[in-house]
């Protein structure tokens, strides 16, 4: 259930002053208000949204809002926004509405966004302060609003309480799938510990609110993937000591802030994955649900395969950032003439690095565009030479070299060439 108290939290430097704070740890949402004169309702609510988790009320500033959060695949902050934008326009009794100002706003975790809108009724006028933020499949929404008349008495608190909102990652146990709680070092429930056994790794996790899994259940794979098409079985001791030494020198090669532009939530580490119809698969990237499985082998898979795998999982978050879609009209212009990817054609999935194919890194690149870029990126990563090298010869291939460039570096402009050399260097 969600808890509404009253906290002590610092305003000014010289003083504190009394606030109301909403947190809801089951959402992972939440956001503080002044005391005086605001109620909160996180139960009973009045105004009938889907999605509310908290309604905001004071009737002496005419000032209402609602926080919710909401299950929204593949949609991001802009889309949500737009989509926001345009249900408050067909409203029964919006006669107009006009958007005053957007931006986006950056914060430590998620994707954000943040709309000025005047709505025009029938019989009043209404300046609205929207505020909406993604973390993989979820959407959180803050939305306050209030008479035109009271816009300039109120405006200072109004955009004090949207920015004081936040939206984190909702931990679950790896084993019983029980909520765990981010300090904790165990499942209270059960008992599984709440962190990889690495401290780099657990550092990296805490300070990216970004959980990894390394143990993960059956049960808990079912509650994830209820379709049953994923799946991923524990991972021993031998195999963690051998992969996540890997999987920790290979995302510290990002800058800071990085991971907190991709919207993913979780990492999984299992021993073998299991996706229908397709075989020996290394990892997947489930974009709709911000989770990344990579699969451990002791010594089946070469640890610059595995490097290759880290980044490959990546490329699909930073490949789907803007727009939540795979389908890229400008990257099949990279492709030889005539060529169409096909999967049974190009099939089995095969991994390797490979120099006799024009225009790609390996055979698995050939089965899907997706992938494609993946391959790239991520032996651009791995095999950083050998694949520049490649580039000088192929064009195919050096188109396409600039073009996973350019994408990374939109996502995380400290991914520029510098940062490119430095991988260079470091082989």
């Amino acid at each position: 259930m969600a808890i509404s108290t009253f906290v002590w939290l610092p305003l000014v430097a010289a003083c504190q002053k009394d606030v109301q704070v909403y947190s809801n740890p089951d959402e992972g949402a939440q956001i503080v208000v002044p005391a005086k004169g605001f109620t909160l309702r996180d139960r009973d609510f009045e105004w009938g949204f889907p999605g509310t988790v908290c309604e905001i009320e004071n009737p002496e500033m005419s000032v209402q809002g609602v926080v919710r959060v909401l299950f929204r695949k593949w949609m991001t902050p802009n889309g949500y926004a737009d989509w926001r934008e345009e249900s408050l326009r067909k409203t029964a009794g919006v006669k107009n509405l006009t958007r005053i100002d957007e931006s986006t706003p950056s914060r430590d975790f998620g994707s954000w966004i943040q709309r000025d809108w005047l709505v025009e009724l029938s019989r009043e006028r209404l300046r609205y302060v929207f505020l909406a933020a993604t973390r993989g499949s979820r959407v959180a929404e803050f939305l306050l609003w209030v008479d035109v008349n009271q816009w300039e008495a109120t405006k200072e608190t109004l955009y004090r309480i949207v920015n004081s909102a936040i939206f984190q990652s909702v931990w679950y146990c790896g084993n019983c799938t029980r909520r765990v709680i981010r300090k904790a070092a165990a499942c209270a429930a059960c008992g599984t510990p709440v962190y990889p056994p690495d401290s780099a790794l657990e550092e990296f996790s805490r300070k990216n609110d970004i959980q990894i899994i390394t143990q993960p259940s059956e049960t808990f794979m079912k509650a994830l993937y209820p379709d049953g098409t994923i799946g991923a079985t524990c991972a021993g001791e031998k195999l963690l000591a051998r992969f996540l030494p890997t999987l920790r020198t290979e995302i510290s090669r990002y800058p800071e802030g990085f991971f907190r532009g991709v919207d993913l939530e979780r990492m999984i580490v299992g021993a073998e994955l299991a996706w229908t119809g397709h075989e020996g698969t290394a990892g997947l990237a489930t974009v709709w649900n911000a989770t990344i499985l990579y699969r451990a082998l002791d010594g089946l898979i070469l640890q610059e395969s595995d490097r290759r795998a880290v980044h490959h999982e990546i490329m699909h978050f930073i490949d789907t950032r803007d727009d939540r879609r795979i389908e890229d009209p400008e990257w099949v212009k990279l492709n030889p003439w005539g060529f169409e990817y096909d999967r049974k054609k190009y099939g089995p999935e095969r991994f390797d690095f490979n120099r006799s194919l024009t225009g790609f890194v390996s055979q698995y690149s050939m089965t899907n565009m997706a992938d494609d870029k993946a391959e790239i990126y991520g032996w651009l990563i791995a095999r950083p030479q050998d694949v520049l090298e490649r580039a000088k010869k192929d064009k195919w291939i050096a188109k396409k070299v600039e073009y996973v460039k350019k994408m990374a570096f939109k996502v995380s402009p400290q991914l520029d060439e510098e940062w490119w050399e430095s991988l260079l260097q470091s082989k």
